[in-house]
């Protein structure tokens, strides 16, 4: 098993650790990784800190460029709700720049924080294919993961680049994944060309 981990945030001891933690994205491969590196985001006063990991993978005679993000969420201040559209907007438009220094496939997901329809993805739709709507079946819901009732929200994405096909996907809700995270996984079968 390879991966790597990239922090975007340096915590001091607090409510979720007796000690000094990070928080960041990872990516995890049972095939060898022969790059990481991960580029920060744009991020609002306030907000927390995002970026884009990506890592190298070689697949066989092939190889692929692999992304692992997640976009700010929206947050509340002083009991007022604030979109974070705007910045995801940005973020987005930072990751096709990452994107466009890769010649080989690619594979981008992660949690956007946003519907599929919002104006944050539509540059991702023009770019990449999303697997869920070339070969999901139903809505593809994977937030909130709870002990009682279905997602109601899209929110969680995996895009690929040609020429990687895409033979499966689908979101498993069951008594394990709805204790792992607070999204369900999306979990998708593709073929790196």
């Amino acid at each position: 098993e390879h991966h790597c981990f990239a922090p975007n945030l340096d915590h001091a001891t607090d409510s979720h650790s007796n000690r000094p933690h990070q928080y960041g994205t990872a990516i995890v491969s049972r095939f060898p990784i022969d790059t990481c590196a991960n580029t920060l985001l744009a991020t609002s006063a306030g907000g927390e800190q995002r970026g884009i990991l990506g890592a190298r993978i070689a697949v066989r005679e092939a190889a692929a460029w692999v992304f692992s993000t997640h976009l700010q969420a929206n947050r509340t201040v002083a009991g007022i709700s604030e979109s974070a559209a705007p910045q995801r907007v940005q973020q987005v438009q930072e990751i096709i720049k990452r994107l466009a220094t890769v010649s080989e496939a690619i594979v981008l997901m992660g949690d956007f924080n946003a519907g599929s329809t919002s104006a944050e993805m539509k540059p991702l739709y023009g770019q990449l294919r999303d697997v869920w709507s070339d070969a999901g079946a139903g809505s593809g819901n994977t937030s909130p993961a709870r002990l009682v009732g279905d997602p109601t929200s899209r929110i969680d994405y995996i895009f690929v680049s040609p020429p990687v096909a895409i033979w499966s996907v689908f979101v498993p809700i069951d008594a394990q994944t709805r204790l792992a995270s607070d999204h369900y996984p999306i979990v998708a079968q593709i073929t790196v060309q």
